[in-house]
């Protein structure tokens, strides 16, 4: 549930936090990182070989801490899309 949370609230949220010269690379970004994770995602698999329990710990950590990491990002609600980096780092606030 974490991850699936998580992959739904990259494009929403990410589009909202980057500044509009920069948010294109950010919305790049924020794909290719998704990508990676879903193709390395297999090769966790074969850990069980070693370990028979070790891609469900490597699942449900990854999952547990992006449900995590979530709650750190900043509210958009109510507030103007950042049009500048110095608008970025304010929304933070």
């Amino acid at each position: 549930m974490g991850i699936s949370a998580s992959f739904a609230v990259v494009w929403l949220h990410s589009a909202e936090i980057f500044p509009t010269p920069m948010r294109n690379a950010g919305m790049g970004i924020c794909s290719m990182a998704a990508r990676v994770g879903g193709v390395m995602a297999p090769f966790a698999t074969f850990m069980g070989d070693v370990y028979p329990k070790s891609e469900l710990l490597i699942f449900g950590s990854f999952a547990i801490a992006a449900g995590l990491l979530n709650t750190r990002l900043p509210e958009t609600k109510h507030k103007p899309l950042p049009e500048c980096v110095d608008d970025m780092w304010r929304l933070k606030d």
